[in-house]
């Protein structure tokens, strides 16, 4: 199963991949939020996304779920 990790911040979002089955997290990477450009769907989506809960983990989780439903 692969897992996307959001940490939300107040100026940096660190979000990683992690892949269950081999126990790797293959990618970690900071975003600023004055970018806030979404990362290229490259590889494979996540099956689960988790967010750290923070004030705005409602406004992140709208975020994925707008994007998740944007890709298709």
């Amino acid at each position: 199963m692969r897992i996307l990790a959001l940490d939300p911040g107040k100026y940096k979002t660190v979000a990683c991949e992690y892949e269950a089955e081999i126990r790797q997290a293959p990618l970690c990477d900071g975003v600023d939020h004055a970018q806030s450009s979404p990362r290229s769907a490259g590889g494979p989506r996540p099956q689960r996304v988790v967010i750290k809960i923070c004030s705005i983990a409602g406004w992140v989780s709208d975020l994925v779920r707008s994007l998740i439903e944007s890709i298709g």
